[in-house]
């Protein structure tokens, strides 16, 4: 256990007042390495830590890194976590970080053309969500882990990296000089593009030929022809990454299980639609996703209900919203009035569940079990603010 450097918040006493009739569910984000590489204390450590989550009303353990390739434990921690939670009632939903910073080694040495270029030829080491091997990549990963009985995929960072404008400049106006020069072949000089870059899709020349090919093939509007080519560029890496959710929702159709996709979403709708490709109010809407988790990291419970309020307004009823919650965050610390605030605001709002960010933050403490005439109602809720996130 980390070292605990706040107080505990004893807030699971306020907990039946938001557990009302209608269900309101509570998840979890957590992380495998949590737990240690040898199996028999691991074992150990899952038995007691999903004991406690499931007293303290946890229902969705939403977890990272549970491939072989991912954790380097060497043995099936999928399988054990599967195998404890499913017997203490607690429900597993492997997490695929579909657009982040791959680790894997071997795969950024053997398939460089997977991972983003900017237009000065330099490589980020996430993957190229408009690249079809990439996105093959991908799914593969969901086939894996359709092979075990799981009870949903969640999929992570479904999006197209922002890398900030230190690393790639401040301008759009670069996205349309590069668009011009290698889809209508325009010479522009070098000169131009410099410290103008401010944009996280991959300029590597066969993405580049894939639009040339996909722009061709349009009905051009009557407009300014760099304004169409930037609206083209934007749309069509949407699409791409739209095209990712969707086919890892037909891969859980075909495999026969009822299980729930869902996924964890930037709450600001187009920035994250029109900067990083992520247009999760079209997948709500349409129902290709069944839950959609908003990270709204903050202290501040206005700016938290205003998200979260626009988040549930943009999917028009068409999936379950969870209303990311984080005790403590790389950019916030929250407080117990800060997380009695928040959960009582995702009520008011008719969410459908709350998620807490994360495992690391939530530590095991002393938990005092009262019966109740249905069940049995744990009246402590221990939290440490000396996390690791």
């Amino acid at each position: 256990m980390a070292k605990k450097t706040g107080s505990l918040f004893f807030i699971l006493l306020i907990l039946p007042f938001f557990l009302h009739s209608d269900h309101f569910t509570i998840s979890l984000w957590l992380h495998s390495s949590m737990f240690s590489k040898g199996k028999s204390t691991a074992v150990r450590e899952l038995d007691e830590k999903l004991s406690y989550y499931k007293k303290i009303g946890i229902e969705n353990l939403y977890v990272f890194n549970t491939l072989k390739s991912e954790h380097k434990k060497g043995w099936s921690f999928l399988r054990s976590l599967i195998k404890i939670a499913h017997k203490k009632g607690l429900k597993v939903h492997p997490v695929i970080t579909s657009g982040n910073r791959i680790r894997e080694k071997r795969i950024i040495k053997k398939h460089p053309d997977w991972l983003i270029r900017d237009q000065f030829k330099r490589i980020f080491p996430y993957l190229n969500l408009s690249n079809p091997d990439a996105r093959h990549y991908i799914l593969k990963k969901i086939t894996k882990l359709l092979k075990y009985n799981i009870d949903g995929i969640h999929l992570d960072y479904i999006r197209f990296p922002y890398l900030g404008r230190n690393d790639r400049g401040n301008s759009a106006m670069s996205i349309l000089l590069s668009l011009i020069r290698t889809t209508l072949y325009q010479y522009i000089p070098d000169s131009v593009f410099h410290g103008i870059a401010d944009n996280c899709f991959s300029y590597d020349r066969e993405t580049l030929k894939r639009f040339g090919k996909y722009y061709k093939d349009l009905d051009h509007e009557d407009i300014d022809e760099k304004v169409r080519i930037l609206n083209e560029w934007r749309k069509w890496n949407i699409s791409n990454v739209t095209l990712l959710v969707k086919n890892v929702k037909d891969l859980i159709i075909r495999s026969g299980k009822n299980i729930p996709l869902s996924a964890a979403i930037i709450s600001n709708r187009d920035f994250a639609k029109n900067s990083l490709g992520q247009d999760w109010g079209h997948w709500g809407r349409m129902g290709i996703v069944d839950v959609l988790c908003p990270m709204i990291y903050t202290n501040d419970p206005g700016w938290f209900r205003e998200r979260l309020k626009n988040v549930i307004t943009e999917v028009k009823g068409g999936c379950r919203v969870y209303a990311g919650i984080a005790i403590v965050s790389s950019h916030s610390r929250n407080t117990e009035k800060g997380i009695k605030a928040q959960i009582r605001i995702a009520r008011e709002l008719n969410a459908d569940g709350i998620v807490l960010f994360s495992g690391w933050s939530l530590q095991l403490s002393a938990i005092s079990i009262q019966p109740s005439a249905h069940s049995f109602q744990p009246t402590a809720f221990g939290w440490d603010l000396g996390s690791r996130e």
